[in-house]
């Protein structure tokens, strides 16, 4: 009798292994939760003229490995009427050209929600600060982390 127990046993035990086995698999196909980051430029020093003129490259460049992420934004901290940022082409960018800004914003904070693979470029529009180094290159990556 206990060998005819033992059998049922075996089977049972078989029958949960393939359904656990079964699960794992669905769950490896289903898709992977993401997490959003919002990141504030400049981290605690904000958007502003900077201490020195590659901070903000050097800020953008301390979240690699990871990087910038569709579903991810940009916080841009600083006191209305007293800066500004303005989304620019590269070559404006590389001028601190604030006559055609793609988008611009001067009441801050400003957030700027990131969107697919591409490369932005942002400089402030107050005067003389984007010749200080306050402009950034962003480089967002089309798929959001996984959790």
């Amino acid at each position: 009798m206990a060998a005819a127990g033992s059998t049922s046993a075996v089977q049972q035990l078989r029958v949960l292994l393939t359904a656990v086995a079964a699960l794992i698999i669905m769950l490896q196909q289903l898709p992977v939760p993401c997490m959003a980051t919002n990141f504030v430029v400049g981290d605690i020093l904000g958007w502003g003229i900077p201490r020195y003129p590659s901070f903000y490259h050097d800020w953008a460049m301390s979240t690699l490995p990871n990087g910038f992420h569709t579903g991810d934004s940009l916080d841009f901290v600083y006191a209305s009427g007293k800066d500004s940022v303005m989304q620019v082409t590269v070559d404006d960018y590389n001028t601190c050209n604030t006559m055609h800004p793609i988008a611009s914003w001067s009441n801050g904070p400003a957030a700027y929600p990131l969107h697919g693979f591409t490369i932005l470029y942002f400089i402030s529009g107050a005067p003389g600060h984007c010749a200080a180094g306050e402009k950034v290159t962003i480089e967002v990556l089309n798929a959001p982390l996984p959790l």
